[in-house]
């Protein structure tokens, strides 16, 4: 497990005495002292970088296949934590031809917004991966809690035509284009299309060429600040198209069945309350 530990100044060396007893004593653990930059010229169709402290939930998908020659190469998708055990993503983000894959192959990285800056994350090992076949959403539940991590709030409102929202991913910013390397932001606004009907949600960037681009699949739309929505196709054309997101409202019962505890980490939470008790007692 990597503990990433970033500020303004990093210190010379990081003790793992900063951490708890109870986590040390369960966990074999890295830790990582990292100073994070916004690279000044990534822009995604429209967007803007986001500031790092800025939407702690972002998640970006890796494949691990591909991330053999370097840090980043394998990326595929956005994802969103939506609980301490669980992301929240396209189902298209999982498949593998026509089935599903393992949750072995794939790499989740939480807590930077740096691409290809693994050193300075978080990695959240997947045990299962849970399919909505109809809605095209998929959950991974993690094999232990994320800890020190804000996680997103689900949006289960009905987002009406006009309103602003956000477009969060690590998609290309030209067409043709492969991912950025920083997290972008982009303003998008809600649409009345006849294809976003069936718990479907259409927005359009604000500005002109604004919008999702290839990579930003399963990247959530924001709306009042929670998730209100799933990009679930890639875009084949990028910026000033509408968007299809998969709402959350429809699937909001779906979703929310899904955020219970794994036995992986009942039983770890388990653990640590006895080691904990036994350390005070002694």
């Amino acid at each position: 497990m990597h503990i990433l530990i970033q500020d303004r100044q990093c210190p010379s060396s990081v003790s793992k005495k900063m951490l708890p007893f109870f986590v040390l004593s369960l966990l074999p653990l890295t830790v990582h002292c990292s100073v994070l930059t916004p690279p000044r010229n990534a822009r995604i169709v429209g967007g803007v970088n986001v500031l790092q402290n800025d939407f702690p939930f972002a998640v970006s998908i890796h494949l691990v296949s591909r991330e053999l020659s370097s840090c980043g190469s394998g990326y595929i998708c956005t994802g969103t934590l939506i609980s301490s055990w669980a992301v929240l993503t396209s189902a298209r983000c999982v498949r593998n031809g026509s089935g599903v894959r393992v949750p072995e192959e794939l790499k989740l990285l939480v807590g930077t917004k740096s691409r290809t800056n693994c050193s300075g994350a978080v990695e959240l090992p997947v045990e299962e991966i849970r399919m909505h076949e109809g809605a095209n959403l998929a959950v991974l539940r993690l094999k232990w809690a994320v800890t020190g991590v804000e996680t997103a709030v689900l949006n289960e409102y009905q987002q009406v035509e006009g309103k602003q929202c956000l477009l969060v991913g690590w998609g290309a910013n030209v067409t043709q284009s492969g991912p950025v390397e920083w997290l972008q932001e982009a303003y998008v606004r809600i649409v009345a299309q006849e294809k976003c009907s069936d718990g479907m949600i259409c927005a359009k960037g604000e500005r002109e060429h604004a919008g999702a681009c290839y990579g930003d699949l399963g990247a959530p739309l924001l709306c009042d600040g929670s998730v209100a929505g799933v990009l679930g196709v890639d875009s084949k054309e990028c910026g000033g198209q509408v968007s299809v997101f998969i709402g959350v409202r429809a699937n909001y019962e779906w979703i929310r069945t899904q955020l219970s505890a794994s036995s992986i980490v009942r039983v770890c939470n388990v653990l640590i309350i006895l080691i904990f008790i036994k350390h005070v007692i002694s």
